[in-house]
């Protein structure tokens, strides 16, 4: 059975406030409902159980603001008049929430494999992976492993848009060769170009990897191909 490691993966939340902006036009968004919710130890008729749901709610205020009473949780729910829905997850420091913005349906569901072929293992008809080396996109750093530090370059070039949520709209032109992240603080968006335009967007939090019997390490990062926002 293969090995599974998903590194640096958030135990909780580290921060219970932040700000929600609407993706397209950064301007605040007052009045959105935002939902915390983590499990853990609790009770259920009488009894000490694990995975006890444990849910937190507030309201962002007039300049998008917003701050939990508590410590916040794992998973956070959006609800804001006139946007979709959102679920994610809260940022290590202060979490910029996006909703709306140009991809309202686009998700980066989608594994960017970070190896020279796709195995057995990477099927996925539903979302079907992707090799990083086909959107000439590379990472190294001791992210993969135990640690925090990633560098990822892309030939096309590569640029970081802090956020979670919403997918915002991708930066001008031109891009960097690399970006260096540390995810002890940084979350976001990492939009790859070819050169002549944005073609995928990767979710930047700590990379996964699983390894077969024998094998190293394979690696990965959710992504998503911006022509799939046009179908």
């Amino acid at each position: 059975m293969a090995a599974l490691l998903t590194a640096l993966a958030l135990a909780g939340c580290s921060g219970a406030a932040g700000m929600v902006r609407d993706a397209a036009t950064g301007r605040p968004v007052a009045d959105a409902t935002l939902q915390a919710s983590n499990h853990g130890w609790g009770a259920r008729d009488g009894q000490l159980v694990w995975d006890k749901e444990k849910i937190s709610t507030t309201t962002s205020g007039t300049d998008g603001a917003f701050r939990f009473d508590v410590g916040g949780g794992v998973n956070l729910r959006v609800r804001a008049s006139g946007y979709p829905d959102v679920e994610t997850s809260f940022c290590p420091r202060d979490t910029l929430v996006l909703l709306g913005g140009p991809y309202p349906r686009l998700r980066a569901d989608r594994r960017l494999i970070f190896a020279d072929r796709l195995g057995a293992a990477d099927g996925d008809r539903a979302h079907p992976p992707g090799l990083a080396r086909e959107y000439g996109v590379a990472a190294a750093g001791p992210a993969f492993g135990d640690e925090s530090r990633l560098r990822v370059e892309a030939t096309g070039g590569i640029r970081f848009v802090a956020g979670t949520g919403a997918i915002p709209p991708p930066p001008r032109l031109p891009y960097a060769h690399s970006v260096e992240l540390d995810f002890r603080r940084d979350c976001g968006w990492l939009f790859v170009s070819d050169g002549k335009a944005p073609v995928a967007v990767i979710e930047a939090r700590p990379p996964s990897g699983r390894q077969d019997p024998g094998q190293p390490w394979v690696w990965s990062m959710l992504y998503a191909p911006l022509q799939e926002a046009d179908d």
